[in-house]
């Protein structure tokens, strides 16, 4: 019986472990595919962008007819991929560098909220749209499977907690899988920092910007969970320390009793004699 729950045991904690690293990496998808974080990411490597599509190009060899054409219009509109690149004519005097930044923001915004009327993975396969990785299409689909790998992820850490025997012992592996599961996402970083610098690894730099902030909220946990089990073995056995010392104050005020009663049959004995003696 002892093995058949050992292997259990074993089996669940891996399974565990699986669900808890796959649901980091979905949460870590769908955090960095925010808006907000993905906007200055993107920011970064807009250079990189306006080169391979020969935008930085084009706005160097017609500057002097966009300074013109500015005088007139809010904003220069350009055509690239099937989107619409609008750059805004503040930027103009900037510089090329502000006039890029511009256009690849409302670029984003065009590509990011694009409704594309396929699921995640039918855009990618079918229509071989590459911009559905960075939209809010895929920002849902990760939030999606992190949900379902947070549901599986409680009834494995429900059904370890159910089979093993000490239930402390249980808090404290699920607190300790939790945190070596988010172990690898410290590293991602240092991981990408090791290739040369290219659109590729930028690009798929993108999709982990919030690793650390991953692995910072899954240490927490795994801390918290950890100190409960710890504290549910203290109280355990602080429940068995008093209850012990009860059954001895209980045990110690019987006896007590015990002699009392003898006393008074001892006296009330004496005091039988005493009378049959005066008669």
């Amino acid at each position: 019986m002892g093995l058949l729950r050992g292997g259990l045991i074993f089996a669940i904690s891996f399974l565990l472990f699986l669900s808890l690293f796959f649901g980091n990496v979905f949460l870590t998808l769908n955090w960095s595919l925010d808006y907000n974080v993905l906007q200055p990411e993107i920011k970064n490597i807009s250079q990189n962008i306006a080169e391979e599509w020969g935008i930085t190009e084009e706005i160097e060899a017609n500057k002097q007819y966009l300074e013109l054409y500015c005088q007139t219009q809010d904003s220069i509109k350009l055509n690239e991929s099937g989107f619409n690149l609008e750059i805004p004519c503040s930027t103009v005097n900037l510089g090329t560098k502000a006039m890029i930044e511009g256009g690849i923001d409302s670029l984003l915004n065009q590509i990011y909220y694009k409704n594309y009327n396929c699921s995640f993975w039918q855009c990618i396969k079918k229509t071989e749209d590459s911009t559905v990785l960075i939209s809010e299409t895929a920002k849902e689909y990760w939030k999606n499977n992190f949900k379902w790998a947070l549901i599986i992820s409680i009834l494995l850490a429900t059904a370890l907690i159910f089979v093993e025997s000490k239930k402390h012992t249980a808090f404290i592996t699920i607190g300790i899988l939790v945190m070596v599961a988010a172990l690898p996402f410290k590293k991602i970083e240092w991981f990408f920092s090791i290739f040369p610098s290219s659109k590729v690894v930028d690009f798929i730099g993108l999709f982990f910007t919030k690793a650390e902030n991953i692995f910072t909220t899954m240490m927490i946990i795994g801390v918290f969970l950890i100190i409960f089990g710890i504290a549910l073995r203290i109280f355990k056995y602080g429940w068995k320390l008093s209850k012990w010392f009860t059954k001895k104050e209980n045990n110690v005020s019987t006896n007590e009793i015990k002699e009392i009663v003898k006393e008074e049959v001892k006296d009330q004995k004496k005091e039988v004699l005493k009378k049959s003696k005066k008669k």
